[in-house]
């Protein structure tokens, strides 16, 4: 199966995403055509967890737990599979104290160009709101979110929201993680995310599926 990890390019061809990427609006971290290619034929399984603090304001209902942990995985069954259906998206493995505010969740195989064919990015994104635990009717009272994507609003757009960017790379693509704190909270508490692998395709037990080396 190592035959098959790097074919040319992708099972679909990059496309034009210069509308996508909005002057004033938005922006996107960009890679090339080999890490833009790892990110889908490498990975498995992806988790986005971590923990949030001092989120402990009972006027406003909100004293919500310590963790929180999101995982999604491939679709396919096999690494074959990949190469005969490349257009499924992925889909949630598990989650934990999170849910998803607007249905926030788009992971699929498509890449797109900006300024030149070496230039490419994903639209994939994650938006998590984090659950309150002592009142899960209200999940949004204490206003805070999570965000992973490459492409990513402009400093203050929209007008008012207040994001706290880092970057963190997923096989040798960067992407945004970034935390919301209702402005209103943000005296009181603070979000630290992480976003790791957790599992890798093995090619033929090629490669190690907990680290993603070679063996």
């Amino acid at each position: 199966m190592g035959k098959i990890l790097f074919p040319k390019y992708f099972p679909s061809c990059p496309t034009d995403g210069a509308e996508y990427v909005v002057e004033g609006q938005t922006n996107a971290l960009r890679s090339g055509i080999e890490e833009t290619m790892k990110l889908f034929w490498r990975p498995k399984k992806i988790k986005l967890s971590g923990s949030y603090f001092g989120f402990d304001d009972t006027t406003a209902q909100c004293n919500i737990p310590l963790t929180f942990e999101f995982i999604i995985q491939s679709p396919y069954g096999s690494e074959e599979e990949m190469i005969c259906e490349p257009y499924r998206r992925w889909t949630i493995a598990s989650q934990f104290n999170t849910y998803l505010p607007l249905g926030e969740f788009v992971w699929d195989s498509k890449p797109y160009t900006y300024d030149s064919q070496e230039s490419l990015f994903t639209l994939n994104e994650i938006v998590l709101g984090l659950i309150d635990a002592n009142n899960p009717e209200y999940t949004c009272a204490c206003r805070c979110a999570v965000f992973l994507a490459q492409r990513y609003p402009e400093e203050n757009y929209p007008e008012g929201q207040r994001y706290d960017w880092q970057t963190v790379n997923i096989c040798g693509v960067f992407f945004n993680v970034a935390t919301y704190v209702d402005p209103a909270r943000e005296d009181i508490g603070y979000i630290v995310p992480t976003v790791e692998v957790t599992e890798w395709w093995s090619y033929g037990g090629t490669y190690n599926t907990s680290t993603g080396e070679p063996l």
